[in-house]
């Protein structure tokens, strides 16, 4: 996992700036340790934000792992200062690694994801999708 940190390059992203959109390929993971970034979905042509986080987190560990593509709207709120290390280097470190230390690892992004991320915004979308269908001139 040495070679993780030593891949990393620096970055700086501006305010306002999307990340990623839903649906897109993720291409890089993020290491923000300073900034604002939030995390939103699109419903009926309308984006709603639900989650933020502030001063240190992961983007795009799980979709990079797994070769997903994004589920999320994930746009910063303020510069954000970190580090990134690129897909292709990402999979080559997981795949030259120790097996049982990537399992570990590999499991910790699952949980971390399953229960940071998607739990807590499935469940807005959810609230979020009643709230429209209630609506009168839906």
């Amino acid at each position: 996992m040495i070679e993780i940190m030593r891949s990393l390059e620096p970055i700086r992203i501006e305010r306002d700036t999307k990340l990623f959109i839903e649906q897109e390929e993720v291409t890089e993971v993020y290491f923000f340790m300073k900034g604002i970034f939030e995390i939103g979905f699109n419903i009926n042509l309308e984006t709603c934000y639900s989650l933020r986080y502030k001063n240190y987190s992961v983007i795009g560990a799980y979709a990079v792992t797994f070769f997903k593509r994004s589920n999320y709207i994930y746009k910063t709120s303020t510069m954000c200062h970190g580090y990134f290390i690129r897909r292709k280097t990402w999979c080559n470190i997981l795949n030259e690694g120790d097996t049982h230390v990537v399992k570990e690892f590999k499991d910790q992004i699952v949980r971390e994801y399953e229960i940071k991320v998607k739990r807590v915004m499935n469940l807005t979308k959810l609230k979020e999708v009643q709230k429209q269908a209630q609506r009168a001139d839906f």
